[in-house]
């Protein structure tokens, strides 16, 4: 039997064999034996997992936010470009309508302008037939006829300047094209001819009516004031005068379509005061927007009326206001219209006439 100090040592043994278990244990599978340290790893890596969610659904949101603007400017042309070929649509439409409708005008006046020729009235005829080229200058029938009657008049511009505008407004391949181009040449050769032969040029300016050979000097091109309309409007307790100005406006020498963009009528408003001597005498009224500028808002197409209009209006108490500033009478005197075009003056008229003339006593 061991003694009580074999006890002691087994005890001893025993004790070091159970730490160098424990120890190994630790040391291979720690993890698994120490409940606080793998509670402790699964929180930590459940927490990256969570915020690596978070952060990928926050970067795929960001992306969507970033390309949501480009699709919102990718819709937004799309929806204009579509707007644009549905306006342009609409646009070729009325102009197809308003072509068709000038064609079946154009035609009515050519057969106008034959059943007057075959009256006899060649002045009335060709005045049909010049209507008719204004409105579809592609018109052969009525070029052709009309072309004819001027080379018969020796006014070979104006015949010359009819095939131009039919071969620019036509638009005819084939055999229209060919008859616009073999007029054309004809003419210049008939032009050249001549020039060589020491005479007097056959075409001049085809864009006005010139003085043509073999007939009577047509008069030279301008635009004219016809006359001016005033219709008195309401007062209404607010106005010391108040008024509508109608401007008729014709055209003399021109052919074919009057560019609108360079025609201007000017409007300059002035009132009148008495002097001393019993007469009154015009004062220009100077304000803001004055002189009314005005153009035409339409086609003029030569040879028709073109209209203008616009509305003038003086406070209540202005002209009570001016004479006891001047002490003098005062009221309003009238307008001075001056129609231009392409910077040039065509025409003036003052309304009333006397405006500037000698003034009489009232």
């Amino acid at each position: 039997m061991l003694g009580v100090g074999g006890l002691v040592g087994l005890l001893v043994l025993l004790q070091l064999a159970a730490i160098i278990w424990v120890f190994g244990s630790r040391l291979a599978f720690g993890r698994h034996f120490d409940p606080v340290i793998f509670s402790e790893f699964e929180t930590v890596r459940s927490t990256e997992s969570v915020d690596d969610t978070i952060g990928l659904r926050r970067a795929e949101e960001a992306r969507r936010e970033a390309r949501q603007p480009i699709f919102d400017d990718v819709t937004r042309a799309m929806e204009r470009a579509e707007r644009e070929r549905a306006q342009a649509r609409s646009r070729e439409e009325k102009a197809s309508v308003l072509q068709s409708e000038a064609e079946k005008e154009a035609e009515i006046l050519a057969q106008r302008g034959e059943a007057l020729l075959g009256s006899g009235l060649r002045r009335s005829a060709i005045e049909a037939f010049e209507s008719a080229v204004r409105r579809a200058p592609g018109l052969l029938s009525a070029v052709r006829r009309l072309s004819s009657l001027y080379e018969e008049q020796g006014q070979f511009s104006l015949a010359y300047f009819l095939w131009e505008k039919a071969g620019a407004g036509a638009g005819s391949p084939g055999s229209a094209a060919a008859e616009i181009q073999s007029h054309l040449k004809r003419l210049a050769e008939l032009d050249e001819t001549t020039r060589k032969a020491g005479e007097k040029p056959l075409i001049t300016s085809p864009r006005l009516r010139p003085p043509d050979v073999g007939s009577e000097a047509a008069p030279p091109a301008r635009l004219r004031i016809a006359r001016i309309v005033r219709t008195d409007l309401p007062l209404e307790g607010l106005y010391d005068l108040r008024f509508r100005l109608e401007f008729s406006l014709d055209s003399e020498g021109f052919l074919g379509p009057i560019e609108i963009s360079g025609v201007l009528l000017e409007v300059a408003f002035y009132d009148q005061t008495r002097g001393s001597d019993g007469r009154w005498r015009p004062v220009r009224v100077e304000a803001p927007g004055l002189p009314f500028k005005l153009q035409p808002r339409r086609e003029w197409i030569a040879g028709e009326r073109q209209t203008l209009s616009l509305n003038y209006s003086v406070p209540h108490g202005y002209f009570r206001s001016k004479a006891m500033r001047t002490r003098s009478p005062y009221a309003y005197g009238g307008v001075m219209v001056t129609l231009s075009f392409r910077g040039v003056a065509q025409d003036r008229l003052a309304e009333p006439p006397s405006l500037f003339g000698e003034a009489t006593k009232k």
